[in-house]
């Protein structure tokens, strides 16, 4: 698609569960807020694109991806930014940001399971991240 990277930024993100997200690489590297402590799996860079929209990379250089066509889980499995790959981020208070995909549709954490899901219609506690610069 030769979407231009304008920035990079290393992050952490924090969840509503009291646990950092991690793209878990001995589970098919979905996306999943289980971490008491952030180390390499839990550390990801924030790619900022044109016309307020983002990327997220994992550790291992694969791109967030939320699967807007029939699980929509959230994986870091992708090499290249295409539509399922952009997200809009959305500034709320106190460090707390939002994640918006395609289809109107926000990243949410599941409480039962701590997997994230692009399938919230609207902002609320599960859809808040702490967005930490490393």
């Amino acid at each position: 698609m030769g979407t231009k990277i304008i920035s990079k930024t290393q992050i952490y993100l924090f969840a509503n569960n009291n646990m950092y997200v991690c793209a878990d690489g001995g589970r098919n590297n979905i996306v999943i807020a289980n971490r008491e402590n952030p180390s390499i799996w839990e550390t990801f860079t924030l790619l900022k694109l044109e016309n307020n929209k983002y990327a997220i990379s994992s550790y291992a250089n694969k791109l967030f991806s939320a699967d807007l066509g029939s699980t929509l889980e959230v994986t870091a499995l992708r090499d290249e930014i295409n539509a399922w790959e952009i997200f809009e981020l959305i500034p709320l208070d106190n460090g707390y940001v939002a994640f918006k995909a395609g289809k109107n549709k926000y990243l949410t954490l599941d409480e039962k399971t701590a997997q994230i899901y692009a399938s919230a219609s609207a902002i609320g506690k599960n859809e808040r991240f702490l967005m930490i610069i490393k």
